[in-house]
């Protein structure tokens, strides 16, 4: 007879396989991001490191960038790694940490621990290799031995430590308080010494003491399940049922706080004026982060709100600013705008792909020519308009040599977004025609042609750009009469119009604010909007002015100079604190120096440094591939190889001959720490500086690259060139254009009193208008109490909270304290404190006009489905949205949401309070939820509910019975499995063939499939039902055999299709 080997094993296959397969999700995601190859996740890759990383080319430049890729997706990656960075003395075990050497002499030296490329490889491929043997241990009869030698259990028990002190920090004020209620999840004493009471042991004892105890295994899976897995596994282990204070939710916290993030599952909504207006009530009952992060504990756990039903909590934080996103898709959406559109994305276009070879003898195999698609339209049409342009571009896929299985498409998918034109995303392009003909991007034989934007708007705008069309006025016409104000007056100047000798005859001899006024009234701007250089030529007579330009350049150098003492100063703190080690990782504030921003900033810097020839008109400057490679080399300087490399694509663009300082750094690939190099190079630099400031020697190479130099030559002819350059690229559009348009309101007559005699600005016209016409007020919470880094008082750096009120008299204070002094600690404290005091007041403002959106759109338009239209929008105020308190969030409505899913458009049903509609959002976007939708629909035979036809209706409660059902199912089908395996190996194996293939390698259920199809004549359809079932389950997904499901279900028997799937499914086994 041959036994099951123990009770639990179908339990553990099916979280162990879900495990598994978020890795091949994660592992696909990056491949596609990478090397824009698309491929089916496949956990069977994760026995294959080299599916992921060039293992023959271990300095393959992408092995760089899937690093960085897997510690946004999988966080705890870096834990490991920190472990090692932190270990005083050599670990022995598992290959990363035999290969881990750190003399105790330099235990506290922070150069001597860089973490290698190959050792962070070696971590993740020991990871899942890890991850990989428990699935094949749990998930088969004769699964394969899975083995944990100390160094692994120390280092698991280090993430346990760290997930700790991070939830601690995250949701604990008073650390005594944490302490006590926490002692639980404490590992040691007050000696250092293991408690011997301590249940979260991960190792087994006696005979198993290379295996996982239960806690350490659910532990270790959690660190590859998203947070909703966890807690179904968790759910049904001894120890975490209890849910009912926030201690044992802590619990649940630290086993789930660095788990792993799964890409986005892509669906495509249909954009509609109700989901906009709820999904902004949803955002201001959100405490904006900024806030967030300055309040008590008491005030933050005001944020956290607790399903009803499943007791899973949730934070109640703005992780973004979405003001900008708002408003663009509210003018959209309501066709505000009749020959404006915004910059819209489209998504990446391959067009072709070469090798290339690179200084440093590297190869690019795949060397893509791509460009950005990008039009301008409005963002619910585009998809629409873009599959109709589609034709413009043509198929492009480029087989991989070695993968019959991977593509590169010519799109990469995308769904339209709004396109901004920095990374700030501060700015977003405007198209301005008088008449709506927008042609897409154009495609030719060798070239990409792009139409750009006529404008730029800054988001700092859209405040007053909202409440000018909230007034009733005419936002459009205020962009576009600016636009053409603006091209008149640089045309004026680069035509030399005899308008601008007539201006400056008629300032001369005026004040600042008499040439202010006379300059709006001649050319209708204001002279603070535009480009300063302008200023100075319309503002002058012209003249040549070499004093002029040393001016400019010696304050250009004295800039530079006090950045780079700024910056070696930081680098020297920033190590004398880690050596100090005073905060432990998963504490606020811990010190951690991100080699890879340390070797951005100093190939940048260098490359900036490098002197260009103007006669070869740039062609001698370092190319992008190689600027590429060079940083990549720089953040991994630890490597020997790396160096030397680096050092090649330094001498091949002769950077060493042509930078003003670097060949007397002396022999830099001797210097084995880039820390070291970097504070050395940050030393030169600085002598350097001082030594050509002391000579007065301001022209010199270091600026050459600097094309303003023109303005030595001729001031004149270099303001003329400039306005017609000015002419040939998007206008940047000038602040407050929209102040005139609101101030003439009508709306506003009652409170003209307030702003008589005074130009008041437009932030502060909102908040008059909501306080005094609306007789409301803003969120409560913007009045919390707040703590800034100098408001910290007695021995112990007590964190003190002040009330707004008192804001005014404390940094009065500081102020007194800093002043002429920066070197004060509180000066840095204080320049954070009024940078962030004012974004929370541009929050504020934006919040009041988020609320006025969304009251129009929910209670005041005809067109929205939902939301009771008894309710009186005067009893609507902002003041009262929030946790608790009776507000519009506590009203029920019914709302669906329109999704796209595959080739079928549905909607999604539920009846739920406004404050919930986020967490239905949320629901909707699951990938659970995605997969089942699309098999369901599959199985209808007709085309129904095919885009351009009729939506499917289902409601959510239909969809959350099936998912809480299908965990049941899953792991009954792997005990069903188990079970056929074992009475194939008893029916079809000798005792002695048994033990022969026992042998702790894993036994294939392929394989078992292929021996029972030999040995029994069984057909072969059955088994493929059983093959795919039993993958499907392990993926999450749902069988598509064929047709086979398509024939079993309707619509009529679609809640039973589950039940129909496992009994067919345990039918064919039987």
């Amino acid at each position: 007879m041959i036994n099951n080997k123990n009770t639990n094993q179908a339990f553990w296959a099916a979280y162990s396989n879900v495990a598994a397969y978020n890795v091949a999700i994660i592992i696909a995601h990056i491949n596609s991001k990478i090397e824009n190859k698309t491929k089916e996740a496949d956990e069977e890759s994760l026995g294959k490191i080299e599916d992921l990383f060039d293992m023959v080319c271990v300095d393959n430049p992408n092995n760089k960038k899937k690093i960085d890729f897997l510690y946004k997706y999988m966080p705890f990656i870096w834990l490991f790694v920190d472990y090692i960075y932190n270990q005083d003395k050599t670990s022995n075990g598992i290959p990363f940490f035999e290969k881990r050497i750190i003399n105790n002499n330099d235990k506290n030296d922070v150069e001597s621990r860089e973490v290698t490329l190959t050792e962070q490889i070696e971590i993740i491929k020991e990871l899942f290799q890890l991850l990989l043997d428990i699935r094949n241990n749990q998930s088969h009869f004769v699964g394969s031995n899975y083995f944990v030698n100390d160094s692994m259990f120390r280092a698991l028990e280090y993430c346990f430590d760290v997930s700790l002190r991070t939830t601690i920090t995250r949701f604990w004020d008073d650390a005594k308080d944490a302490n006590n209620k926490l002692e639980h999840l404490k590992r040691h004493d007050n000696k250092g010494k293991i408690k011997k009471e301590f249940i979260y042991k991960f190792k087994n004892i006696g005979v198993d003491k290379n295996n996982f105890t239960t806690n350490g295994l659910a532990f270790f899976l959690c660190l590859f399940l998203d947070k909703r897995m966890s807690k179904l596994m968790l759910d049904q282990i001894s120890g975490f049922k209890r849910n009912d204070s926030k201690e044992y939710r802590a619990t649940i916290n630290v086993f789930t706080i660095d788990r792993i993030r799964l890409p986005k599952e892509k669906i495509e909504s249909v954009f509609s004026l109700d989901s906009l207006g709820l999904d902004i009530i949803n955002e201001l009952q959100k405490c904006p982060k900024e806030l967030y992060d300055l309040l008590s504990q008491e005030d933050r756990n005001k944020f956290v709100l607790i399903d009803e039903e499943t007791e899973d909590e949730t934070i109640l934080k703005r992780s973004q600013n979405r003001f900008s996103y708002f408003v663009m898709r509210y003018f959209d959406e309501k066709e505000i705008f009749k020959n404006i559109r915004f910059h819209i994305d489209l998504g990446l276009y391959n067009k072709d792909c070469y090798e290339k070879t690179l200084k440093d003898g590297s190869k690019l195999e795949d060397r893509f020519i791509s460009k950005r698609l990008k039009g301008f339209g409005r963002i619910q049409e585009m998809n629409t308009e873009f599959e109709k342009h589609k034709k413009e571009y043509p198929d492009f896929y480029v087989q991989d040599k070695n993968e019959k299985n991977y593509q590169i498409p010519n799109r990469m998918p995308t769904f339209p977004h709004y396109h901004y034109a920095n990374e700030e995303k501060t700015l977003i392009g405007l198209k301005i025609k008088d008449k709506v003909d927008y042609k897409y991007s154009d495609i030719e034989r060798n070239n990409f042609i792009l139409e750009k934007p006529d404008a730029y708007i800054s988001t700092y705008e859209f405040p007053a750009m909202y409440f000018c069309e909230y007034l009733k006025g005419n936002p459009e016409q205020v962009l576009i009469d600016t636009y053409n104000t603006i091209i008149d007056f640089l045309k004026k100047i680069a035509s030399n119009d005899n308008s601008i000798e007539i201006f400056r005859d008629e300032i001369t001899g005026k004040t600042e604010d008499e040439i202010k006024e006379l300059f709006k009234n001649e050319f209708k701007l204001d002279i603070n909007d535009i480009p300063k250089e302008l200023k100075v030529y319309i503002s002058t007579k012209p003249a040549k002015s070499k004093n002029t330009y040393q001016e400019y350049l010696k304050q250009k150098m004295d800039t530079m100079l006090e950045e780079a003492k700024k910056e070696y100063g930081w680098i020297i703190d920033k190590e004398n604190r880690i050596k100090e080690r005073r905060i432990k990782a998963g504490k606020k504030n811990y010190e951690k120096i991100n080699i890879g921003d340390i070797a951005l900033k100093l190939v940048k810097d260098i490359i900036y440094l490098t002197p260009i020839s103007s006669k070869n008109n740039g062609k001698d400057g370092i190319t992008s591939p190689n600027y590429n490679r060079l940083q990549e080399h720089f953040a991994l300087w630890v490597e020997k190889e790396r160096r030397f490399k680096a050092i090649e694509i330094l001498n091949a663009f002769k950077i060493f001959d042509k930078h003003p300082f670097l060949n007397k750094l002396g022999k830099i690939e001797d210097i084995s720490s880039i820390v070291i190099l970097y504070k050395a190079y940050m030393l030169s630099k600085i002598n350097y500086l001082n030594e050509k400031a002391v000579k007065g020697k301001y022209g010199i190479d270091i600026l050459s690259n600097d094309k303003e130099n023109k303005k030595a030559l001729d001031y004149e002819t270099y303001s003329i060139d400039l306005a017609k350059k000015l002419l040939e690229l998007p206008i940047n559009l000038p602040r407050n254009m929209f102040y005139e348009e609101i101030v003439k309101s009508k709306e506003l007559e009652t409170l003209r009193r307030y702003i008589y005699g005074k130009r008041a600005n437009v932030s502060y016209l909102i908040k008059l208008y909501l306080n005094e016409k609306l007789k409301d007020d803003s969120q409560e919470f913007y009045k919390y109490d707040r703590m800034y880094k100098f408001f910290k008082e007695g021995r112990n750096n007590k964190n003190v909270y002040h009330e707004l009120n008192r804001f005014d008299e404390k940094v009065s204070e500081i102020k007194e304290q800093i002043k002429n002094n920066q070197d004060n600690p509180n000066y840095k404290f204080y320049k954070q404190f009024t940078e962030n005091e004012k974004q929370l007041r541009l929050l504020q403002t934006q919040d009041v006009l988020l609320f006025l959106m969304a009251k129009s759109i929910l209670f005041n338009e005809v067109e929205t489905k939902f939301i009771d239209k008894t309710i009186q929008s005067e009893s609507i105020l902002l003041k009262n949205i929030g946790i608790g308190g009776k507000s519009v969030l506590e009203e029920k409505t019914k709302v669906n949401l329109s999704l796209s899913v595959a080739d079928y458009y549905l909607f999604i049903e539920d009846t739920l309070k406004i404050k919930n509609y986020g967490d239905f959002k949320y629901f909707c976007f699951d990938k659970r939820v995605s997969n089942y939708l699309e098999c369901l629909l599959k199985t209808f035979n007709d085309n129904q509910y095919k885009k351009g036809g009729n939506p499917y209706k289902i409601k959510r409660q239909e969809i959350e019975k099936e998912l809480e059902n299908y965990e049941t199912y899953r792991i009954a089908a792997f005990e069903k499995i188990l079970e056929f395996e074992r009475i194939f190996f008893q029916n079809y194996y000798t005792k002695e063939e048994f033990e022969s293939i026992n042998n702790g390698t894993h036994f294939s259920f392929e394989k078992i499939i292929k021996e029972f199809i030999e040995k029994t004549n069984a057909e072969s359809e059955i088994c493929k039902l059983i093959k795919s079932t039993r993958n499907a389950f392990s993926h999450s997904q749902y069988p598509m055999q064929d047709n086979w499901l398509r024939n079993r279900i309707d619509e009529k028997n679609k809640s039973n299709m589950l039940d129909i799937i496992y009994n067919d499914f345990s039918e064919s086994i039987e």
